[in-house]
């Protein structure tokens, strides 16, 4: 009778030890699953700000091109500018051109009727 109610302590005693490792094992779960959630957030939260960063820098870089787009639209305003007086300039330089062959053409003949 000794032995056998030794031996239904020793199983109960069994049971509660693995009662309690089974308890154990719930909560180390559960704390992994919450550092498995946790890992999971700041992995998220890395990739979050790395986009913002990057984001970020093609903004600034998006703002560097305007810029320079300004500048040289500005230029280019300039260029047109230049290039319709040029073409005025070049008219005008026709003209005078057309009027000193003419007189140089009047010069001709005046030196040749002096001359005979």
């Amino acid at each position: 009778m000794k032995k056998t109610i030794t031996t239904i302590l020793m199983l109960c005693l069994a049971f509660g030890l693995v009662a309690q490792q089974n308890q154990n094992l719930k909560k180390t779960s559960r704390k992994n699953k919450k550092t498995d959630w946790q890992t999971e957030y700041l992995s998220m939260e890395k990739k979050y700000n790395s986009t913002r960063e990057a984001y970020q820098t093609l903004a600034k870089e998006h703002e560097k091109l305007r810029k320079k787009n300004k500048a040289l639209e500005a230029k280019y305003q300039n260029f047109d500018k230049i290039k319709a007086q040029n073409k005025k300039l070049k008219e005008e330089n026709a003209k005078l051109k057309a009027q000193l062959d003419k007189l140089k053409s009047k010069d001709k003949k005046s030196k040749k009727v002096s001359n005979s």
